[in-house]
């Protein structure tokens, strides 16, 4: 988070923000792979909205879930409504979670999203955050579906109360 908003503020480059980034992703990554294959619990599928780029908050949300027990389907940065859509049709989760981190234009494709899903597959959960949230959060309920929280801890908490209200499989 730091690195993020020391580069909004111009006080690194774009590439020190990168080797920061790819740094932590690599370490993501292999912790995701530890994990994997563990699962006992629900499909959730995980990822950006179209045009987000930044994705940690969200490798870091599905490292937390899949420590959980959960089985995640991490889609990474820029998902397509149509790819997204196609994708939820066949493995059909509980539960599709986005984020939009950096813009306010990200944030508003997260609406055209929520209402495609909704729209295509009516019995699956939507749920959303990310860093925009936290500095404008009037957006929050323009998006239809469920706000998941200001912080990857707490979106966990609120996946996991979603989750158990849903019945069983």
């Amino acid at each position: 988070v730091e690195v993020g908003e020391r580069w909004h503020r111009g006080e690194i480059n774009v590439a020190a923000e990168h080797f920061a980034t790819q740094f932590v992703r690599r370490k993501l990554s292999s912790l995701m792979n530890v994990f994997e294959g563990t699962s006992h619990r629900s499909t959730i599928v995980v990822g950006c909205a179209p045009g987000e780029l930044h994705d940690l908050g969200v490798m870091m949300l599905s490292l937390f879930l899949v420590r959980r027990g959960w089985n995640v389907v991490y889609l990474g940065p820029q998902v397509p409504i149509v790819d997204l859509i196609e994708t939820v049709k066949k493995l059909q989760p509980r539960l599709v979670c986005l984020s939009a981190a950096s813009t306010m234009e990200t944030a508003s494709e997260l609406i055209a999203v929520a209402r495609a899903l909704r729209e295509a597959t009516p019995d699956i959960l939507f749920g959303f955050g990310g860093r925009i949230f936290n500095h404008s959060p009037e957006l929050i309920q323009m998006v239809p579906g469920t706000f998941l929280g200001r912080d990857a801890r707490e979106l966990v908490d609120s996946v996991g109360e979603m989750m158990a209200r849903l019945p069983s499989e």
